[in-house]
This record gives C-alpha cells, sequence and structure tokens, in this order.
C-alpha cells in the first residue's frame, strides 16, 4: 500500500493530514488507514471513489472545509465507517440529497453542524440504522411543511432517559 501521504502525519492506522491548506485530498493513502483527519483545510471535492479502498475506515473528519457537495456513492467502499464530522462546511450548501450516506450501515455518530443546511432528506437518514449521534445545529432550516417527515422520523429515534 501507500506510505504516509506528504503533509500528513501517519501513526498506526491514524493519518492526520488537518490544517495544511490543502485544497485537495492526498492522492494515495496506507490501505489499512482506519482513522482519517482532513479537518481545517480548503479541499472544495472529493473524487468520486476515493475512499473505495479504504475498508478499514472508522473516522472520517471533514470538518472546515469547502466541500459543496459530496459525490455520489463516496462511501460504499468504507462499509465500517462508524463516525463520520462534516461540521462547517461550505455555507452555499443547503441539503442533503438523497443518497448522501448510502452504504454506511455502521454510522454511528453524525455531524452536520454549521453546515448551511436548510433542509435533509429523509431518505438520507433512513439508511442508516446504526445511527445514534446527530448533530444538527447552527443550520439555517426552513421550518415547513416540507420538514415534516424529518420531524416525525426525529421524534421516533429520540431516547429520552428514565429519571
Amino acid at each position: 500500500g501507500a506510505g504516509c501521504p506528504v503533509l500528513c502525519t501517519c501513526r498506526g492506522q491514524a493519518v492526520d493530514c488537518s490544517g495544511q491548506r490543502l485544497f485537495s485530498v492526498p492522492p494515495e493513502l496506507p490501505l489499512d488507514t482506519g482513522n482519517l483527519s482532513l479537518a481545517h483545510n480548503r479541499i472544495a471535492s472529493i473524487p468520486p471513489g476515493y475512499l473505495a479502498c479504504y475498508g478499514q475506515l472508522r473516522a472520517l473528519d471533514l470538518r472546515n472545509n469547502s466541500l459543496a457537495a459530496l459525490p455520489a456513492g463516496l462511501f460504499l467502499g468504507a462499509r465500517r465507517l462508524a463516525h463520520l464530522d462534516l461540521r462547517r462546511h461550505h455555507p452555499g450548501r443547503r441539503r442533503v440529497p438523497p443518497q448522501a450516506f448510502r452504504g454506511l450501515a455502521q454510522l454511528r455518530e453524525l455531524d452536520l453542524s454549521y453546515g448551511g443546511l436548510s433542509a435533509i432528506s429523509l431518505d438520507a437518514l433512513e439508511g442508516l440504522p446504526g445511527l445514534v449521534g446527530l448533530r444538527l445545529g447552527g443550520n439555517p432550516w426552513v421550518c415547513g411543511c416540507a420538514m415534516e417527515p424529518f420531524l416525525k422520523w426525529l421524534r421516533g429515534r429520540i431516547q429520552r432517559c428514565a429519571s
């Protein structure tokens, strides 16, 4: 497999490329990458199929970048992904497409805070059976009839404490 990418640090299965002013994702990562941080860069797009070879990936941090959209099928190869952080993305992104997280059956934590979202497709979340943590704060939601299915879904998933 590939060695540690230029401008990144690698320790075990963790690859940290955060805060390097990167405009694009590293072309190759070690095949056994389990934790990838691309936070605090200037990445505007991710090539389709970029994660296809990284089946060990469990955590992906893409917060504070310039991503306006995620390519369709980006996560299909990342079946073990459990933590995905998409906080503070491009303010022009207004919604999450229906198939955005397809293939992430093991995703447990999803952070979409401060992403400029005005709506979220219920289809994007229904394919996440393992989801236990969803952060959506700081978004300029447009509250109307179109949000009703999402709010019903959310109401049914909220776990209340007994005490």
